[in-house]
């Protein structure tokens, strides 16, 4: 579909709208290209999208990429500023530098997908996260790029900061990252996973993790994907 016609479908039921799937959106981002002097006319368009959707709550997006010298974050704000009832937001694949999203729109957030976004400043980006309160769904797995794992510096103080700051958090997806944290193959002192000391989660993503960590005794979370077992694999196949 061309841009002015989604937009012209939006238009006309957007009121009414409780869920938006964009998929892949950034093909309509392309489209929306004009040159610098028309930056405001731009905006404009982006903002489209969302201002007649006041009853909007979830909201998806895949694979956004800046337009010109608008950057995803700046993008991500114009299209939720009207959205004072979003609950979900899924930014699947999208160039986004999470450590600059506006969290003061997202602040009614439960639900976060952050499935492939390359995070670059693991830091500045979980004390964004951080702010997000009401998270009861974190996604931060990497699986696009099956052959390795997506290696960060220092996750277990990382994870030991941002899981304490989300105390509703109920579903933790980290597959096919380092995020579950460095653990001896005879440490049976130390959390299983960094930062989950005394939690019990209804999901945790290990599939794809270092180390084995699906394999470690007591992990906190009631439904595990990974390799362990063919209960792990089986859902690892439901979820990816």
């Amino acid at each position: 579909l061309e841009v002015d016609h989604v937009l012209e479908m939006i238009s006309t039921y957007g009121r009414n709208l409780v869920v938006l799937e964009l998929g892949d959106i950034d093909q309509a981002w392309q489209k929306c290209h004009l040159p610098v002097k028309h930056q405001a006319e731009l905006e404009g368009t982006i903002y489209q999208f969302t201002q007649n959707c006041p009853k909007l709550q979830a909201l998806s997006m895949h694979g956004m990429t800046a337009v010109n010298k608008t950057q995803v974050h700046e993008i991500l704000a114009i299209l939720l500023k009207p959205l004072h009832l979003l609950t979900k937001l899924d930014l699947t694949d999208c160039t986004l530098k999470v450590e600059k999203m506006d969290t003061s729109l997202l602040q009614n957030l439960t639900s976060l997908n952050l499935t492939d976004v390359r995070i670059h400043n693991l830091h500045e980006a979980f004390t964004a996260i951080a702010k997000l309160k009401n998270l009861s769904q974190l996604m931060l797995c990497q699986l696009s790029v099956v052959e390795w794992v997506v290696n960060y510096q220092e996750p277990e103080k990382a994870m030991e900061y941002l899981m304490p700051q989300l105390p509703h958090l109920k579903y933790l997806d980290i597959s096919g990252t380092n995020l579950c944290g460095f653990q001896a193959e005879n440490d049976h002192t130390s959390p299983a996973i960094p930062g989950l000391e005394g939690r019990m989660l209804d999901f945790l993503g290990l599939f794809e993790c270092p180390w084995d960590a699906c394999k470690r005794e007591n992990l906190p979370a009631r439904a595990v994907t990974g390799h362990a077992d063919m209960q792990q694999l089986m859902l690892a196949i439901d979820t990816y």
